[in-house]
């Protein structure tokens, strides 16, 4: 889910395959220092992002987060917060799916 992410939305089509394995990587990260990843997944993801996409922000000050307009680095933690989104609700419905189907999959068991 999180490949296909990249693919779907619009400036990150081109991002190279070590690009999306470090921002999986970075995920990770964020999800191992916050437990759920709340805030940390996305920024992590969108720093990662942000190198790979836009590495003029090295140059010009590596001390700061905002590139050029301040526009950039936003847009990425939003890639970010979007990915983290989706596969959280993803494994909340599942989740409950799966509780379902395990109540019904209990009372076929006692009928029978």
């Amino acid at each position: 889910m999180f490949w296909i992410t990249f693919y779907a939305w619009e400036g990150t089509e081109n991002m190279p395959v070590d690009g999306i394995l470090s921002a999986f990587i970075a995920g990770t990260i964020g999800f191992i220092i916050v437990q759920g990843g709340i805030g940390t997944y996305p920024l992590m993801v969108g720093v990662v992002l942000t190198f790979f996409l836009a590495p003029e922000w090295l140059i010009d000050d590596p001390t700061t987060l905002e590139l050029n307009d301040g526009k950039t680095m936003p847009a990425h933690i939003g890639f970010g917060a979007l990915v983290w989104a989706t596969q959280t609700l993803l494994i909340v419905f599942l989740g409950l799916l799966s509780l379902g189907m395990v109540q019904v999959n209990k009372r076929r068991l006692n009928l029978s």
